[in-house]
Formats: C-alpha cells, sequence, structure tokens
C-alpha cells in the first residue's frame, strides 16, 4: 500500500514545475520544523553521473590506485552503473573494479565494462556469516586479487551499493596518509582509513569495514582472514559481549589486529587507542557518502543533541582529539561498554575517568 502511495504520490509530483516544487518542500519543512520542535534540513543529490567534463578541481591522482566495488550490483536506479560512471569522471586514472556474484545479468556485466569498470564475477559462500560477513570477505578478496594484477600501490575497499559524491576525496585522502604517518611499531605499512559511518566510539573495536583507504598491503593484510563459521545476527545483552563475540567489522578489526601483533584488552581505552594508532577516521560528509538503503533519507542516524549514547560514530573531531592527546590523561567511559547499543551514556560514566581493565 505504501508502495502504491509513494508511486501516485511521486508521479503527481513529477507533474509541478521546479520552483513550486522548491517552495513546496520548503513549506513542507517550516511544518515539520513546528510540529517537531525543531531544525530541518534536507539535501538533493543526483541519480545519475553529470556528463559535463570535469572541473579544475578534478580528481586525478598519480600513484597507482585501485576502487574495488564489492557485492551485488544495485540495478534499481542503475545505481552500480551510474557510480562506475561517477568514479570514471571523477577519477580517469583509477583502475575500477566491480566485484560482485556469478549470475549477475550479463547485460548488466556488459554496461559496467562500457562504462570503465573490470568485472570480477565469485561463486557466493555456503555460510554467510555473521551479518553475511562472508560474502562481503570473498567478493573483496576477488576484487583485491584483480588489483593486484594491476599493480595498484594503494586501494579503496567500497561497496556496489553506497556513492561517494566528492570530486577529490582521494588526494584528500592521500594526504591524509602523509600527514599523520604511523607512530606505533607494527607490520603494518601505513595508517589505515576508515570512514565515521558505522565506526562506533564506544562499541569497541567497531571500526566501519564498509570504506577502508591505504597501502595496497595493508588492505589486503586486513582482508585476508578465515571465513566466520557462524551465521545470523546474535544478540547480545552489552557493547563488550558484542564486541568479545567478535562478530561483523569487529571480527575484521581484532583478526587484523593480532596479525599485526596487538591483542586485544577488551577495554575501551585500548579500542580509542587502536583507531589512534593504526587507523585515521574521517567524517562520511567528507567523501559526501550516500547509501540508499535502511534509514536513507535519515542523513546523521545516530548524532543526538540532548545526550550522548553508545551508539555515538567515531568522528573525525573525535579522532584528532585523541591523536593529539596523552591517552593516560584523556576521560575514559570505561563502563560505556556494559550498556547497550543506543542506551544513553549517564553524566557520571561521560565524566568519570578509569585506565583499568574492565
Amino acid at each position: 500500500m505504501i508502495r502504491i502511495v509513494t508511486a501516485v504520490f511521486g508521479g503527481l509530483l513529477a507533474l509541478v514545475p521546479a520552483r513550486w516544487l522548491d517552495a513546496l518542500i520548503q513549506a513542507f519543512a517550516g511544518a515539520i520544523e513546528k510540529s517537531r520542535g525543531g531544525f530541518f534540513t534536507y539535501h538533493v543529490r543526483p541519480k545519475a553521473a553529470p556528463t559535463s567534463a570535469l572541473s579544475a578541481a578534478s580528481g586525478t591522482t598519480s600513484p597507482a590506485i585501485a576502487f574495488v566495488l564489492q557485492g551485488p550490483v544495485v540495478v534499481e536506479d542503475r545505481f552500480t552503473l551510474e557510480t562506475v560512471k561517477l568514479y570514471r569522471r571523477n577519477f580517469p586514472d583509477v583502475t575500477l573494479i566491480v566485484s560482485t556474484w556469478t549470475g549477475t545479468d550479463a547485460d548488466v556485466v556488459a554496461e559496467l565494462e562500457a562504462a570503465g569498470a573490470i568485472v570480477c564475477l565469485s561463486e557466493t559462500p555456503q555460510i554467510s556469516g555473521v551479518a553475511n560477513f562472508n560474502y562481503q570477505r570473498v567478493s573483496t578478496q576477488t576484487g583485491l586479487n584483480r588489483a593486484r594484477q594491476s599493480g595498484a600501490e594503494y586501494v579503496l575497499k567500497t561497496r556496489t551499493d553506497q556513492r561517494c559524491y566528492q570530486p577529490d576525496f582521494v588526494q584528500h585522502l592521500l594526504t591524509l596518509l602523509e600527514v599523520f604517518p604511523l607512530q606505533r611499531k607494527s607490520q603494518q605499512i601505513a595508517r589505515l582509513i576508515a570512514i565515521s559511518f558505522n565506526s562506533f566510539k564506544y562499541r569497541p573495536y567497531s571500526v566501519s569495514d564498509m570504506f577502508l583507504f591505504g597501502k595496497f598491503e595493508d588492505v589486503e593484510r586486513i582482508w585476508d582472514i578465515a571465513e566466520d563459521p557462524r551465521s545470523g545476527k546474535p544478540t547480545h545483552e552489552s557493547l563488550l559481549e558484542w564486541s568479545r563475540a567478535e562478530m561483523a567489522e569487529v571480527y575484521l578489526t581484532t583478526n587484523y589486529l593480532r596479525k599485526i601483533g596487538h591483542e586485544p584488552r577488551w577495554t575501551l581505552r585500548d579500542s580509542w587507542e587502536v583507531f589512534r594508532d593504526f587507523f585515521c577516521i574521517v567524517d562520511a560528509s567528507v567523501v559526501d557518502l550516500y547509501w540508499p538503503k535502511y534509514e536513507r533519507f535519515n542523513e546523521y542516524r545516530y548524532r543526538h543533541y540532548a545526550t550522548e549514547r553508545t551508539n555515538a560514530e567515531m568522528s573525525w573531531m573525535d579522532w584528532l582529539n585523541l591523536y593529539n592527546a596523552d591517552m593516560q590523561s584523556v576521560p575514559v567511559p570505561e563502563n560505556a561498554i556494559h550498556l547497550n547499543f543506543g542506551d544513553p551514556i549517564p553524566v557520571e560514566v561521560t565524566s568519570k575517568s578509569t585506565a583499568g581493565e574492565s
């Protein structure tokens, strides 16, 4: 029923002149502000890649770089295809790899290749892993194998159902790797850059696995991981229990830490030190990330203004403050990891500093 109403409403709106539609949206936004007692904003991104020539501020880069877009091809709104076209326009020197599944429509594959992508096909895994982790693992590894053949020095691991609109974000990421070299000795070559989206501040070792950029060897090493033998998405009573079960992105991060010589201590302080020492977190807005999934109309899914909550994401500001701080003097609310995901953090917990193990 909702789909029918949406389709009819969308069809009617298509008949409304653009200037009237803008006025209608603004009037609706004003009504929302009055009813909700807050400020309401909106933003529209184009569905299709621009056909105009690149501006002077292009995303052309000099090192050998590969983008690995992994996952099932999103055919609705030609989303994956238009993403490939956008990246090919913005980054003409980058090797674009779409790593997807055997059985993908041949015409879809042909369109992707015509748009400038290398398409790799894999068989789907028999065991899904928690939160379908093994699907991400297989398609990422296949894409990285192809990126190695291309001679990539750097690689961006992203997804077929996500799009970065910012035209020059790669140069920004390369600059960050230069400005923030690794300061902690390990087998890692350079920092891994992740985004704030789904990188959670209070869930230990929860670095987002959706978007990772870095030296090819480092990205390959973190994704060189064994199959998760579990399936489904078990629930747990606290953030710490979730992390200790090593599910999804935590499974990826903790296994990587052990490979480079760091054994997780299962404290919030150690998790923050891991964020500071081995990663660099940039805000999703820096790359202008769009994900047409779940709460897609909500630009900031986990931003709260009344109180800090346990589902707060690790932001660029948070990361930079950690980077520049003496961690022994940073207040760390260790008790927060014993709360549930999304719980408000009591003021007494937020203000309390503890350096011990939980």
